[in-house]
C-alpha cells in the first residue's frame, strides 16, 4: 500500500503542484526505505537486509509524524494534497513497521547488527550523493535539499559550516543506536513467557 502511495504521487504530483517535486525522490530515508522493502519482497538477495529496511523505515517515518517538518515548511492547508498525501504515506509506513515488529519480533536478531549498521551507511552515503547532485543553481532558481538530514541539522543546533561534516555520522550513531534499543526490547518482550493456568 505504502509502494503503491508512492508510486501514485508521481503521476498525482502535476495536478496537484504543477510539476513533479524533486524533494520526493528516493533520497530521504523514508521513501527509499519504502522502495526497498517493497523490493525485498521480490529479491533474494534483498530478502535478507529486509528486517532492516523495516527497522529503518519504521524509525524514520514515526520520527517524521511526531515532526513532520516537510510539510510544516511549505505552509500550506492542512487539508491540502501534499500534506494528506505525506502524512498518508508516513503512516502507512509506520503502521507496516510496527506490524512487522509486531508479528515477525522473532526474526530479530541482535547477531545481525551488521545488515543494520550497513543499511544505515548505504543510505547516509546514498542521500550524500542525491544531496551533492541535486542542490545547486540551475535555471536561475537555487536548490537546496537537505536529504536524510546529512547536510544540515533540521533543529539547526550544529552550526551550517560544520554541520555537512557532523551530521552523516551523527544520523548514523543515532539511527544504529535506535535500531539496537528497538532490538532490545523486543529481545525483551521475546523472553516473557506467559503461561496457562
Amino acid at each position: 500500500m505504502a509502494f503503491g502511495l508512492y508510486i501514485l504521487d508521481i503521476f498525482l504530483m502535476p495536478l496537484a503542484y504543477g510539476e513533479i517535486d524533486i524533494e520526493k525522490l528516493p533520497f530521504h530515508a523514508c521513501t527509499a526505505m519504502c522502495l526497498m522493502c517493497f523490493l525485498s519482497h521480490h529479491s533474494r538477495f534483498l530478502e535478507k537486509y529486509r528486517l532492516s529496511f523495516v527497522l529503518l523505515g519504521f524509525i524514520s517515518n514515526f520520527v517524521y509524524l511526531v515532526y513532520p517538518a516537510g510539510v510544516m515548511w511549505h505552509a500550506v492547508h492542512p487539508l491540502s494534497y501534499r500534506v494528506i498525501q505525506t502524512l498518508l504515506f508516513h503512516s502507512v509506513m509506520t503502521v507496516y513497521g510496527l506490524l512487522v515488529l509486531i508479528f515477525e519480533c522473532e526474526k530479530f536478531n541482535l547477531k545481525k547488527w551488521y545488515r543494520d549498521l550497513s543499511v544505515i551507511v548505504c543510505m547516509t552515503l546514498w542521500s550524500i550523493l542525491g544531496n551533492s547532485v541535486y542542490n545547486g543553481t540551475s535555471d536561475g532558481y537555487s536548490h537546496f535539499f537537505n536529504w536524510f538530514f546529512v547536510v544540515r541539522d533540521p533543529f539547526y543546533a550544529i552550526p551550517e559550516s560544520v554541520s555537512p561534516f557532523i551530521m552523516p555520522f551523527l544520523n548514523i550513531a543515532l539511527f544504529f543506536t535506535a535500531e539496537i534499543i528497538i532490538c532490545l526490547i523486543l529481545r525483551g518482550i521475546r523472553g516473557i513467557k506467559v503461561y496457562d493456568k
